[in-house]
């Protein structure tokens, strides 16, 4: 399975083509990165999804490297997950986040 690592991203040669923030669990968010053509899950020294506890930390973990695009995921009451564009993304929400350092 492939994954990525925080301190392998944050860099300033770095550049992501996509980013998404799941809202996993209340006050939980896990990472998506669409890096060098492998979309995978940023995970933690015992290789387990990393967890954020606000996105705040999400982009202070990753404030050397270039996002080009970057979203905010939320999961449904029944935690389903909808297929869309060839790939599964979070149910309800997805909004386009903007931010410069």
């Amino acid at each position: 399975m492939p994954y990525h690592r925080v301190e392998h991203l944050n860099h300033q040669d770095v550049r992501i083509t996509e980013l998404v923030v799941h809202s996993f669990e209340m006050g939980v968010y896990l990472v998506e990165a669409d890096y060098d053509g492998r979309r995978a899950f940023v995970v933690d020294d015992a290789n387990k999804p990393q967890r954020f506890s606000s996105v705040e930390q999400v982009k202070q973990a990753l404030d050397r490297c270039t996002i080009y695009q970057a979203y905010l995921g939320f999961v449904d009451v029944s935690g389903l997950f909808l297929q869309q564009s060839g790939r599964f993304l979070c149910q309800a929400v997805q909004v386009q986040c903007s931010y410069s350092t």
